[in-house]
């Protein structure tokens, strides 16, 4: 093993190493993947995975950052590698180590700037209690500790830059600081009306679309829906909606939540009355496509129909109510492709992209 010193190989490494070591080392081979968070503080190079599969072979699962026999991961918590692990990773890979630690550029990876939305209204300097589900996230999840930062939003549109105060299995206690005003909303007010698809679809309208800014999402049944919501199951679809969007506006820095309307046949949203600059209607068949309108709207509806479109006579409905029918191009894009299509097209002529 000593002639081979210097290899930067690692099947030259793996191949010199015992295979009884080895199979001690890793009990489990899902235990080495990165995945989520942990994969977010790993360099995506060569040199980075080199090391990190030397360390796994020596049964460590995380990246080497200094001399001082420290390990950070995603979330800033410090881990202390063993002397003979930073001994052994040394001997194996010593030009990759000299180039890291002699790097003026590398730093340790910035502890993430953690959101919340706390459904309360929250108040500057007084202490809020959390739920269990909220604290198993920040404890189990995202591993903090009593004294990390998190940022609380309460649908106000501002953000309370927070410190946690206690944090155990089933008591979560965080001190609110001094409000700031961040504005994150679009200038372009759009409604986007969805004709409920079936599976995952739906969610991942509803997530995509507040990431993209949309202020009020109403899901629709249409003649051809395949999806059928009655009574309790609707309340229990609504509920996980407006999850997916607050989880949403927590990852993209949006401080407002989208509106989510109960789902409701097409025939009785029509019969509402709103007042909106717009409104358009996604057909593969119109003669006029979207990026072809002459209005410069501050609010607008936009209706996609679920899998199986819009039937002869609800586009008559919607003709008379006043919605135009426009489309994307020459491709018929599915349900959700088309909703978050248009939204970007929307918001990069009339909105904040």
């Amino acid at each position: 093993m000593c002639r081979h010193l210097h290899t930067t190989n690692f099947r030259e490494i793996r191949m010199l190493i015992p295979i009884k070591t080895i199979r001690k080392k890793m009990l489990y081979v899902s235990a080495t993947k990165f995945s989520g968070r942990q994969a977010d503080s790993v360099q995506d190079n060569q040199l980075w995975n080199a090391l990190l599969r030397a360390s796994i072979l020596i049964g460590r699962r995380a990246a080497i950052c200094r001399m001082d026999q420290s390990i950070i991961d995603s979330h800033g918590k410090p881990y202390f590698l063993p002397a003979i692990h930073c001994v052994l990773i040394s001997l194996l890979l010593p030009d990759a180590v000299t180039r890291i630690l002699t790097n003026p550029h590398w730093r340790r990876h910035p502890m993430a700037r953690h959101r919340l939305f706390i459904s309360q209204t929250i108040a500057s300097g007084e202490t809020l209690c959390l739920d269990d589900e909220q604290g198993h996230y920040l404890s189990r999840v995202l591993r903090l500790k009593p004294g990390n930062e998190v940022v609380l939003f309460d649908d106000s549109g501002y953000e309370y830059p927070s410190i946690i105060d206690e944090l155990e299995k089933k008591k979560v206690l965080i001190r609110a600081g001094k409000p700031t005003l961040r504005e994150s909303e679009s200038p372009l007010q759009i409604r986007l009306i969805q004709g409920i698809s079936r599976g995952e679809r739906m969610d991942f309208v509803i997530q995509k679309a507040t990431e993209l800014g949309v202020h009020r999402i109403t899901p629709i049944l249409t003649e051809y829906s395949v999806v059928k919501l009655k009574n309790d199951r609707a309340n229990k679809r609504l509920l996980h909606w407006q999850k997916i969007a607050q989880s949403a506006c927590e990852q993209c820095g949006r401080n407002k939540l989208p509106i989510i309307d109960e789902p409701a046949p097409l025939h009785e949203f029509l019969s509402a009355n709103t007042t909106t600059d717009c409104r358009l209607l996604l057909q593969p068949t119109a003669n006029h496509a979207l990026h072809e309108i002459n209005d410069s709207p501050t609010s607008l509806d936009l209706l996609i129909g679920p899998e199986g479109g819009i039937s002869n006579k609800e586009s008559e409905l919607l003709s008379i109510s006043g919605f135009t029918p426009v489309s994307l191009g020459p491709r018929t894009l599915r349900t959700e492709t088309a909703a978050l299509a248009a939204i970007a097209i929307l918001q990069s002529h009339y909105g904040d992209l």
